[in-house]
């Protein structure tokens, strides 16, 4: 049975003759009305509902009775995040746990592999107010599946548009690599080479920061 494109995202009815004959509420509308009471279970979610005027968070979904750290780690997005060796052409080298994983930049940068996730914020109470509409109360959940009512994290979107499976973060803050010197800078640097130096991100250098280049 063909639904029709224009149907895509609705409640349909099949009338009597087999003929659909197209909903007045879209999906993403009833996914709401159920969050709002509760009664909505997303696939491989976890989420928090705030409470902004009581100053209260409650976990939801499949967060329920779990505690932070290790709880979460079958959830990709948590799990899956750890340290890895990056060469600079984006190549990782090693993970951490690996023979060959090194925090002193000898294998590559030190980053943070963050797999992709899907995200879903609903507020559930909406209140008026002299300058506007506030938010209550939220729903926020995510999912390391993409399914209805959810979205893409837009940091896993290159500047192309293209949808990315991970991306990197530094493990360190920014500290410098001298190319004349060929050494990371363990202290204060003097300054900065912009057109040829290195920020990197290794264990055992000061931070640079300022249009000089100079530490503070």
């Amino acid at each position: 049975m063909n639904l029709g494109s224009e149907n895509n995202g609705k409640l349909v009815v099949v009338g009597p003759d087999g003929n659909i004959i197209s909903g007045t509420v879209l999906e993403s509308e009833l996914i709401e009305a159920l969050i709002a009471t509760g009664g909505y279970t997303a696939r491989d979610a976890v989420g928090i509902e705030i409470d902004y005027d009581n100053k209260t968070i409650k976990r939801t979904q499949q967060a329920v009775g779990k505690s932070m750290g290790s709880d979460f780690n079958e959830y990709p997005m948590y799990g899956g995040r750890m340290r890895c060796n990056v060469a600079d052409d984006g190549t990782i080298n090693a993970f951490y746990g690996d023979e060959n994983y090194r925090d002193d930049g000898s294998n590559g940068q030190v980053m943070i592999y963050q797999p992709k996730f899907y995200y879903q914020r609903i507020p559930i109470t909406v209140e008026a107010n002299k300058v506007g509409k506030i938010v209550v109360r939220d729903s926020l959940m995510i999912s390391y599946s993409a399914q209805n009512g959810f979205k893409l994290h837009p940091i896993f979107k290159s500047a192309s548009g293209e949808e990315l499976d991970y991306v990197l973060f530094s493990a360190y803050e920014g500290g410098l690599y001298d190319i004349s010197e060929g050494a990371y800078f363990g202290t204060t640097p003097t300054g900065v080479d912009f057109d040829h130096d290195k920020l990197s991100s290794v264990i055992n250098t000061k931070p640079i920061t300022g249009s000089s280049g100079l530490s503070l």
